[in-house]
């Protein structure tokens, strides 16, 4: 009876683990080049179909295992499943309910499979979970690369030669290699994975992330590798947790010294950008999120709901106000904010505001229970959220069904008020 339960959650631990690397967005143009198109935002039979059995699959073990635990993991994480819920009843209001609809389906199962993982496993099975489709993603690239067609996208004139794998897109490709070179130093800093498999997987991923020209998560990721001793003694008051620093110093700092110092940097930019004659508008997208604010005062308190704002139905003049980007089809405003603003309006943004509050005290560490495990999953928790927010000032990933760093933030989110 016990063997035939072991071999009952082997197998399922190994569908779960299929399901992160199939449905997390790595293969998101293999599916696409299956279903006989060249675009990888086209709706694709082989993928639905995939999703919906797979996650269909993890909903029905949910709640046929763990139904008594599942009241208690929304209580612990209220904020988080609130804003889900505003975001879920979105398409009552939607400009296009049956697409909101269909979105928010998508949503919500891949938001249940994060669940299911939290309720279920071990922190750091997961972690590695991730660590392992990470790696395969990104090795992966390289075998893209040798397809005509495939690795690179000659088409796109600004970066013909740029690595985008089989994701379809070269900042995604950037941001899956990104997330995977920070799960390596953590598994690495806490002995989880060895010298040989950490030195490989930075050989692997340093090209590949170079060869993707994603400026966002290259930078972010240069900044939070110069940073880790300044977060560690700043945010946790400690060092390895060998000492601390009183928590008023470091209130002062965060409350006083620090928006100085972001003030001081914000400066430094538009000087350096006016010295060196650049494009202080981050290559027209300041001037997509002006025009998007302004299109969004029809819609103020409840958006146009989830995932409806950049239509072409709904945002067919924005060319005439940004012509930098010409006649290109926008699926995004290229700001997680701002788009978060557009398609849940301002309630919906309080909500969210009120997420990212729980999420930054949840970094928080008490150190008359802290542990050694506990300080570096804290330490992951709030390097994948920094990233998060300077990802999120260029690009969308908030809320975003089945992709990749989302579903890892989401579980390392959850994971913190796990149900025993």
């Amino acid at each position: 009876m016990i063997l035939k339960k072991k071999q009952l959650n082997s197998t399922l631990f190994i569908i779960g683990f299929l399901t992160i690397l199939l449905l997390s967005g790595g293969l998101q143009y293999l599916f696409a080049i299956l279903g006989g198109s060249d675009s990888r935002s086209s709706g694709n039979i082989y993928f639905q179909f995939l999703a919906l059995t797979l996650y269909g699959f993890h909903l029905i073990i949910l709640f046929y295992f763990y139904s008594h635990k599942i009241k208690l993991h929304i209580i612990n994480n209220l904020s988080f499943f609130i804003l889900l819920l505003f975001i879920m009843i979105s398409f009552t209001w939607s400009i296009d309910p049956s697409l909101t609809f269909r979105r928010c389906i998508a949503l919500l199962l891949s938001s249940c499979f994060i669940s299911y993982l939290v309720i279920s496993y071990e922190y750091k099975k997961i972690i590695k979970s991730f660590f392992i489709v990470g790696l395969f993603v990104t090795l992966s690239g390289y075998i893209a690369i040798l397809i005509p067609g495939v690795g690179v996208d000659s088409s796109n004139l600004q970066y013909p030669n740029a690595w985008r794998g089989f994701t379809g897109n070269k900042t995604d490709f950037g941001r899956f290699v990104a997330i995977f070179l920070i799960l390596a130093y953590f598994l690495f800093d806490t002995k989880n994975i060895n010298k040989k498999l950490f030195i490989f997987s930075i050989l692997a991923a340093v090209p590949a992330l170079l060869l993707s020209e994603a400026s966002t998560p290259l930078a972010l990721l240069f900044f939070l590798l110069l940073s880790q001793s300044f977060i560690k003694l700043i945010f946790f008051g400690s060092l390895n947790n060998k000492f601390f620093i009183k928590s008023i110093y470091r209130i002062v700092f965060l409350l006083i010294l620090l928006p100085l110092i972001i003030f001081l940097i914000y400066n430094a930019y538009f000087f350096a950008i006016d010295v060196l004659g650049k494009d202080p508008t981050l290559t027209g997208r300041t001037k997509i999120w002006g025009y998007a604010l302004m299109k969004a005062d029809s819609n103020f308190w409840f958006g146009t709901g989830y995932r409806t704002f950049w239509i072409d139905s709904h945002t067919a003049d924005y060319s005439i106000f940004n012509p930098y980007w010409g006649e290109q089809i926008m699926n995004n405003g290229h700001n997680g904010f701002i788009d978060v603003y557009l398609e849940t309006g301002m309630v919906g943004f309080i909500l969210y505001l009120v997420f990212l509050l729980s999420f930054i005290t949840r970094t928080f560490i008490n150190r008359a229970i802290i542990t050694k495990t506990a300080f570096h999953s804290k330490l992951l928790l709030l390097n994948l959220f920094i990233f998060y927010i300077g990802y999120s000032i260029t690009e969308q990933v908030t809320f975003e069904q089945s992709d990749y760093f989302w579903m890892l933030l989401t579980f390392c989110f959850l994971k913190t008020k796990e149900v025993k």
